[in-house]
């Protein structure tokens, strides 16, 4: 449930902007969130279009706008050309039906356009506005992953691995990026970082990044996410010279029977080699693991957690399995998920493991964590990072959220007539 605050500060933002059309997005876990909005949104002006983009609708159409009635239209996959023609329509009265890559109710029923062609050439995108950012600072990371001001950064769309856990509904298994030249740029910044699925999917554009942001001028932290099986010694090198802070990498498990499942196309020697390559270059590298897949069994769990601890990795992330609609590793149990209480932290839907329930599930995931943390060379990391990253300052920004957090959960939420329905401008 959203508290007082954020619906109030949403109300403001509309009485001052006054918008016709408001587009959400959302993947599976959020979906609950939009479905509150999306009623606020219309009982605050019936006459706004609500758009929503995003994971879960372009996996699930028909089912999200059944679900979520206040939802008027569905943008499907990749929006930005949809967006755009789709606004035009509105504006000029058009047929909502010569829009590609949306899905919609008429009359007749829900009606799914064709699908829209993927961006190829992402260079013809225009650049972000940055400067549209009131406090770029807000959305640095803590000094756990990163140091200093922070510009996250999607370089490349698509992915061409296979994972069968995985979601790519929007961007597809097709693989673009844009060139290294319009990656680097003017930032004013301290760290970039690069939220691609796997940057280093294309080994020379990776290798012309780093030469670009090593001439470039000021070193610029940064730090990405990447498969195991891209890294080796010439392009960890690269990325090192180049800046390079962290790299993380999904190793998922510490079964090679569940890795084969996954279709990671990795194996736990390489994975252990992978890792000390990184920490030989003098890079920081995460590692992130699932647990509670179907066919995992309770040795199997054990196994995970006893390889994750066994990694010279300094951080990690524990996800429990969700299952996303439409992936394979999901078959025969969409029909079953409560997609409100899906997520991939602190499950609430019923139990996929065949062993553990979902609360079981939640405590072995924080106790690998107080495991992992209390390890005496995690300690010495953290503490060594702590000094380097200004900690105090760290602290303070960390209480600050804190307090808005506790403000928010305690806040009293609003009645709609304490809210009042929005002035209606159209006609």
């Amino acid at each position: 449930m959203l508290s007082a605050r954020p619906l109030q500060v949403l109300r403001q933002k509309l009485k001052d902007f006054i918008p016709d059309v408001v587009c959400l997005t959302a993947t599976t876990v959020q979906f609950s969130a939009v479905e509150e909005i999306a009623a606020s949104l219309k009982k605050w002006d019936s006459l706004l279009w609500v758009l929503l983009g995003g994971s879960h609708v372009s996996s699930c159409p028909e089912e999200s706008l059944r679900r979520c009635k206040e939802l008027d239209i569905g943008v499907l996959h990749e929006g930005e050309s949809t967006v755009c023609e789709l606004i035009r329509v509105l504006k000029e009265g058009g047929d909502l039906r010569q829009v590609e890559g949306i899905v919609f109710w008429s009359e007749a029923g829900c009606v799914l356009t064709p699908p829209r062609q993927l961006l190829m050439a992402l260079d013809a995108l225009p650049y972000p506005s940055y400067d549209l950012i009131d406090d770029t600072g807000r959305y640095s990371q803590s000094f756990f992953r990163c140091r200093g001001k922070t510009l996250h950064m999607v370089t490349s769309r698509g992915c061409v691995s296979h994972c069968v856990f995985c979601d790519q509904a929007v961007f597809g298994r097709t693989w673009r990026a844009f060139s290294a030249k319009h990656v680097v740029g003017k930032h004013a910044v301290k760290f970039i970082a690069f939220e691609d699925d796997d940057f280093c999917t294309d080994r020379a554009r990776a290798i012309d990044v780093c030469r670009r942001l090593a001439a470039s001028g000021p070193k610029v932290r940064f730090g990405l996410s990447t498969k195991v099986t891209r890294l080796d010694g010439e392009l960890v090198s690269w990325l090192r010279h180049a800046g390079c802070w962290s790299v993380y990498m999904g190793i998922e498990s510490g079964s090679q029977r569940l890795l084969n499942e996954l279709l990671k196309g990795t194996s736990l020697p390489q994975i252990r080699e992978t890792v000390r390559l990184v920490h030989k270059h003098g890079l920081r590298c995460y590692g992130s693991f699932i647990i509670g897949l179907p066919t995992e069994t309770a040795g199997e769990t054990q196994a995970t957690l006893a390889y994750s601890l066994s990694l010279p990795l300094d951080g990690i992330s524990y996800f429990v399995y969700t299952p996303f609609p439409g992936r394979p590793l999901s078959a025969g149990q969409d029909e079953a998920v409560m997609w409100d209480t899906v997520g991939s932290h602190i499950p609430l839907q019923r139990a996929y493991h065949r062993t553990y329930s979902p609360r079981q599930l939640e405590l072995i995931r924080l106790l690998a964590y107080l495991r992992f943390f209390l390890r005496i060379r995690t300690a010495i990391g953290i503490a060594r990072l702590a000094i380097q990253a200004k900690f105090l300052e760290s602290v303070q920004r960390a209480v600050g959220a804190l307090r808005v957090v506790v403000q928010c959960v305690f806040a009293t939420p609003p009645s709609p007539d304490e809210l009042g329905p929005m002035s209606v401008r159209r006609q």
